[in-house]
């Protein structure tokens, strides 16, 4: 049987479009924020993307590679960045999934300074933010790298298509599409032996006008690890009409027998 239980993270914040990247700041109360008045500061300007610059600028130029696992295997670590609406703006946290219990989830730009930058888009004048609390978030999060001995998975599935049975490291997955526009994912051990089956339903996103938006999941990539035993799964969403806003994405680690 599966010895850990699978772990899910939904975070949630303003994602618009289809099949997005993960990210948000989630509904777990966030380390530090990005957007205080505080000690120092710092100024951008003129940045097409100012989110990831931010970001890159809060780890010192040198960010770490997502996901990670931990070398014991317990926990996996994956980059969320929520594009707000099509404004190029998005909020941006790291999550740690384990493979039992919920996630935590380190925010560094949160929904507050995404306002902030989004101001700066109309105005046309700098955003100042405290780089200070940002700095000091990123250096908590490499030292959790340095610590627990994070490193990259063994290897990755980059296609999973419905239907098919997929060799992941040390486990097997088969997703399958539910009556009701869900997945279902079977996991399966290295000899196709059953272990357990994850539903992940449609998500009702309310609606825009007189259109219904609701997403449905998509199975967007795997990460695995035969050493440790480990696979992580990513899951995706299809808003349908452009005018929908999507769920963040979701993850599942499942440790082998």
């Amino acid at each position: 049987m599966l010895i850990a239980a699978a772990a899910m993270l939904a975070v949630a914040c303003g994602k618009h479009g289809t099949e997005s990247n993960a990210g948000g700041s989630g509904s777990n109360p966030p380390l530090h924020t990005g957007s205080g008045s505080a000690v120092g500061s710092a100024t951008l300007r003129g940045d097409h993307d100012p989110t990831s610059a931010i970001v890159k600028q809060a780890f010192g130029g040198n960010q770490p590679a997502f996901p990670q696992l931990s070398k014991g295997g317990n926990t996996a670590a994956v980059e969320l960045q929520t594009q707000v609406g099509l404004s190029g703006v998005s909020t941006y946290a790291v999550a740690f999934i384990p493979t039992n219990g919920a996630p935590h989830l380190v925010t560094l730009v949160d929904a507050k300074l995404v306002h902030l930058l989004l101001e700066s888009l109309e105005t046309g004048e700098a955003p100042t933010f405290d780089i200070v609390t940002l700095t000091r978030t990123a250096t908590e999060i490499t030292t959790r790298f340095a610590r627990e001995g994070f490193t990259a998975f063994e290897g990755t599935v980059d296609e999973l298509g419905v239907g098919d049975e997929i060799s992941a490291g040390p486990l097997k997955l088969k997703v399958t599409e539910a009556p009701d526009g869900g997945i279902l994912v079977r996991v399966m051990n290295a000899t196709g032996a059953p272990l357990t089956t994850d539903a992940i339903a449609p998500t009702p996103m309310g609606n825009v006008g007189d259109i219904d938006c609701t997403s449905n999941p998509i199975a967007r990539k795997a990460w695995f690890d035969a050493a440790r035993k480990r696979v992580l799964l990513q899951i995706s969403w299809n808003a349908g009409p452009d005018q929908c806003d999507s769920p963040d994405d979701q993850y599942r680690l499942w440790a082998a027998p």
